[in-house]
């Protein structure tokens, strides 16, 4: 949606890097993403960086505009300091802030860590963790303690490893993270047609993409009609060239969300095999963000859906860990 907003302000908009970079009218910011912020949190200023947040108090924004932050909720308002100009964005008139629950979003590297666990059968080094998710090894340390405080990975001889996958996949569908821009889209073909011109779009794009909800749960453990079709890619992809209209109701048939990817955001390969046996034509994302795609519909019959692909992916994930 903010993203949007820029775009109906005059201004020529693109998130770039996975993300981690928004282009406005030729100027580049580095995006600082937090999954909430106080007015005692608020970093040192970085004139050339701009703060993602889900939501802000006024006493927030107060004290990033004091401060010189530009700053962006992701309901829409903000204020960007531009080379000459300032851009400030309230939110659109009879628009209510959306609630944030306190405990809906995981801390982004504890979400990381884990999901890694659960999705690579281990045993899996401290370092080669780190690589894999892109976050430091004390930040992987410290949530590998509290993880085996929760009884939800071990250290073996060999490197570590997840003890519960079938609880951290309940924990991970049943929360979420904040991608850094997330747009929604209405177009009248057929969802199966929908996936064909998304994916040319973002593959014209250059951009990295995973295909998640319920349309990656039907190749990997086929049980109901997909509905929404969920796209993750690492950069903005202008979709109306290829016939789609961007909305913000529930009218969507589709569903773009942006933010880093790396190799390893996916399902291993040795599970995915026991899934499916011939090779996809659509890279999906990890087992614990389809899940969660799928339960954000709202469908009555998705948690039914749910327990029928875990438990494909559990014995696929048994298999895969016992040979």
């Amino acid at each position: 949606m903010w993203l949007q907003r820029l775009a109906d302000a005059g201004l020529r908009v693109e998130l770039a890097d996975g993300g981690r970079t928004l282009v406005v009218d030729g100027a580049a910011f580095a995006v600082r993403r937090r999954a909430r912020i106080r007015p005692s949190e608020i970093p040192d200023l970085e004139p050339h960086a701009v703060l993602v947040v889900p939501s802000a108090g006024s006493r927030t924004t107060e004290a990033l505009n004091r401060t010189g932050w530009s700053w962006i909720t992701t309901d829409g308002r903000g204020r960007l300091r531009l080379p000459g100009r300032t851009i400030t964005l309230d939110r659109p008139d009879g628009d209510a802030a959306e609630p944030q629950a306190r405990d809906a979003i995981r801390p982004p590297a504890e979400r990381a860590v884990l999901g890694h666990l659960l999705g690579h059968p281990g045993p899996h080094r401290q370092v080669a963790i780190a690589e894999a998710v892109g976050v430091t090894q004390a930040r992987v340390s410290q949530v590998l303690s509290r993880a085996v405080s929760n009884g939800d990975a071990r250290r073996g001889a060999a490197g570590w490893e997840a003890v519960n996958a079938a609880r951290i996949l309940d924990v991970l569908a049943g929360t979420g993270f904040t991608p850094t821009l997330e747009q929604r889209w209405y177009h009248l073909d057929p969802p199966r047609q929908q996936i064909d011109l998304a994916m040319e779009a973002v593959r014209s794009a250059g951009a990295r993409w995973r295909l998640s909800g319920d349309w990656a749960a039907d190749v990997l453990a086929p049980w109901r009609l997909p509905g929404l079709v969920v796209i993750h890619a690492d950069r903005t992809v202008d979709l109306e060239a290829a016939g789609f209209v961007p909305v913000v109701s529930d009218e969507a048939t589709l569903v773009t969300a942006v933010h880093d990817i790396r190799d390893a955001w996916r399902i291993a390969p040795p599970v995915q095999a026991r899934l499916v046996a011939e090779r996809p034509e659509w890279p999906f994302a990890p087992i614990e963000e389809i899940a969660h795609d799928m339960l954000m519909t709202g469908e009555a019959d998705a948690p039914e859906a749910l327990t029928h692909l875990k438990a494909r992916f559990l014995a696929a994930r048994a298999e895969a860990e016992a040979s």
